[in-house]
């Protein structure tokens, strides 16, 4: 493995520290691992005898953390003088052992010890900045931490891994599990892991192991006995989504999955197992969506590996394939939503000059990251899905998949397994939609219905698209009196044209009406939601509210991510006085103005600032600005409730709701509002009782 660019590679809900491996790596290693854990002290104590098959290189450089002490290395059974600094490890051959398998032998000690965060506010970069702990609750262990020594350059595969670890600890990691037991007053776990290109994460905890056979893989769930009632119904989805992932790309490239209980709230996928919290194994849409968005990864990311230099496409297509797939198998409408929703999320929370093109994304670090990397390229994959039918998007995965698993693999390799399999040339689809950033802001113009006849009628007008323009597909609905109709337009230019005859009179034109194409919605068909005070672009975020309200107003900020924010004790009475900034309220405003665009379904409206909800009950609603189409306003309704700091962490997960409900800490209602209308929506007020438009 190579270790000099380190990126931090979200996998579904979280971020694993990886390195970029080299497509061809010119030597191969075999490690035999002796771990031992001691978490009374936050020690690993390691052995790592490695057989190294060494090409003429004079000598051998290996990544090992620089919080290692204690560092021995033989070479063919003697001791060897080393280098070792800023974690890398500098290991001479001499002569007769170039280009010839050489026994290595290197032993070790290292303190981890990273803060890790019990109770998280903020989770929009999931990693939490932890990379390696060892405490008394369990360990957690990246790859790429420097917990084991590996080899810059080499392809390596790991025959034994042996942890010892206090009674009742297990240890799990990625490949073949060999075994548990209880030997010497120690717990014993043994594993054998074929390739690992991207390195070894290492966990541990206190866990009861069940296992399930599905086909020649085996389905596991290492929990705490907390959550061991969870097993049956994580086992059962593990297996349905290994055979549906099985019958679109292929065969599963490794022994076994598990699903495996962190003593942090993090989620986690790696080859062969995800991890994690116990905190959010409970919640009903982990099995619903993103277990299988962490499976879909053992195909996408961990079997065919991504050229993170040119662009990070594993999660959009993991997206693509799990949480939208799993919607439109339930209903078109919860697709169309799904399809809707991303849409939404990229146009709230990338503003135009934050924005940046898919070949540069490589991993989840905020909102704008996020909406660009899975909801855009998620509809990316969907336009190209439609593009191509069925078959021959569904044929070029399988094979994809198929030559270039375990290869490290960019867009240039999709986008060659696309053209194969339909014969088309996507160079300027790619291109486009790659290595562009942006996405095209429509609008009808010059819409127009004329009779043409007994009868009939004929429906004109433009679309027209801002510079630089887009070449994208779209369809046109056209609804008469007797049904609606669907025409498709290539919009190519600056914009086009189009005339369609119809048989009754028209009475509504829809650009894209199921939200088909990847486009920046305009203001106007974005209900005002959470995600709103999250993507405002610049202009600070205010809060409203008296001075002893300011460790909330810290927490809802921290948990909205907002770095640009102030608090203010008194507000003006005009909304007008602050058009360039959002505000929250912490408690009803003071001045009905700033109420004139909540929605009655808020609750909020002819409400005495002084109301007090009922006892255990938080309202937080999101609405319009008064003042600014572009903003927000917000309130927190009984910000001195004593569940108030936990529904302030909560907020940012229900991102794309207008109002929440909080009883007694829990979320008891969301509802979004209706959005406005759409500048690719054109409506006759009345009917035209036999005349043209004039």
């Amino acid at each position: 493995m190579r270790p000099l660019v380190l990126f931090s590679v979200a996998a579904g809900m979280a971020a694993a520290l990886v390195f970029a491996v080299p497509a061809a790596a010119s030597m191969e290693v075999e490690h035999r691992l002796e771990i031992e854990l001691v978490p009374a002290r936050r020690l690993l104590i390691g052995r790592d005898e490695l057989t190294v098959h060494t090409d003429g290189r004079e000598r051998l450089l290996f990544f090992l953390s620089e919080r290692a002490v204690d560092l021995q290395v033989e070479v063919r059974g003697r001791p060897r003088d080393v280098s070792f600094r800023a974690s890398f490890l500098e290991v001479p051959l001499e002569a007769g052992e170039r280009g010839e398998p050489v026994a290595i032998r290197i032993a070790w000690a290292a303190r981890f010890d990273d803060p890790v965060p019990l109770a998280p506010v903020n989770t929009d970069n999931p990693g939490f900045g932890v990379s390696a702990s060892i405490t008394e609750a369990g360990a957690f262990l990246l790859p790429g931490s420097g917990w084991y020594p590996d080899l810059i350059e080499a392809r390596d595969r790991f025959p034994r891994i042996r942890v010892q670890a206090p009674p009742g600890i297990l240890a799990v990691t990625s490949g073949r599990s060999l075994g548990h037991r209880e030997e010497g007053g120690f717990s014993i776990s043994s594993w054998s892991a074929g390739p690992a290109p991207r390195g070894l994460a290492l966990a541990a905890g206190r866990w009861l192991v069940r296992e399930k056979p599905v086909g020649e893989t085996v389905a596991a769930v290492y929990f705490t006995a907390d959550h061991l009632d969870l097993a049956p119904a994580y086992l059962e989805a593990v297996a349905a989504y290994l055979e549906l992932y099985t019958e679109l790309f292929g065969p599963y490239p490794f022994e076994k999955f598990a699903v495996v209980e962190n003593f942090f709230p993090t989620g986690y996928g790696f080859p062969s197992f995800t991890l994690l919290g116990g905190a959010i194994l409970r919640l009903p849409f982990i099995l619903e969506r993103s277990l299988a968005h962490e499976i879909a990864h053992c195909w996408w990311g961990n079997g065919v590996l991504v050229d993170y230099e040119r662009g990070n496409w594993s999660e959009g297509l993991t997206t693509y394939v799990s949480d939208y797939l799993l919607q439109a198998r339930r209903s078109e409408e919860a697709a169309r939503e799904a399809r809707l929703q991303s849409l939404r999320n990229y146009a709230t929370l990338v503003p135009p000059e934050k924005d940046f093109p898919l070949a540069r994304f490589t991993h989840r670090s905020d909102p704008v990251s996020r909406a660009v990397g899975y909801d855009k390229a998620m509809m990316v994959f969907h336009m190209l899905r439609r593009r191509l039918g069925e078959e021959a998007f569904w044929g070029a995965l399988r094979d994809l998949y198929a030559a270039r698993r375990f290869e490290v693999t960019g867009w240039d390799h999709l986008r060659r397994a696309f053209e194969t399999r339909s014969g088309e040339d996507l160079s300027e689809f790619f291109d486009q939609w790659v290595n562009r950033r942006g996405a095209p802001e429509i609008e009808l113009q010059g819409v127009l219905r004329t009779r043409a006849g007994e009868g009939d009628w004929v429906v004109t007008g433009r679309l027209v698209q801002g510079s630089p323009p887009f070449a994208a597909p779209f369809e046109i609905a056209l609804e008469t009196a007797q049904g609606a109709s669907r025409e498709r337009l290539e919009l190519r230019g600056r914009e086009a044209a189009f005339a369609v005859r119809l048989a009754a009179e028209p009475r509504q034109v829809t650009v894209d009406p199921d939200a088909h194409t990847l486009r920046r919605l305009s203001p106007q068909e974005i209900p005002p939601t959470v995600n709103s005070l999250r993507g405002g672009g610049s202009g600070a975020v205010v809060f409203c509210g008296p001075a002893h309200f300011a460790d909330l107003a810290a927490t809802l900020a921290e948990a909205l991510g907002l770095r640009d924010w102030r608090q203010a004790a008194a507000c003006p009475g005009d909304p007008a006085a602050w058009p360039e900034q959002s505000v929250i309220f912490l408690g009803p405003p003071a001045d009905p103005r700033w109420l004139a665009r909540a929605p009655a379904a808020a609750g909020l409206a002819g409400r005495p600032a002084a109301a007090a909800e009922p006892e255990g009950e938080i309202v937080f609603a999101v609405f319009a600005h008064p003042a600014a189409d572009h903003r927000a306003v917000a309130v927190f309704s009984d910000p001195a409730s004593p569940w108030a700091r936990r529904a302030a962490a909560l907020i940012p997960h229900y991102g794309r709701y207008s109002r929440i409900v909080f009883r007694d800490g829990r979320v008891r209602e969301r509802e979004t509002w209706e959005a406005g209308t759409s500048k690719g929506v054109y409506r006759w007020m009345s009917s035209a009782s036999g005349r043209s438009d004039s």
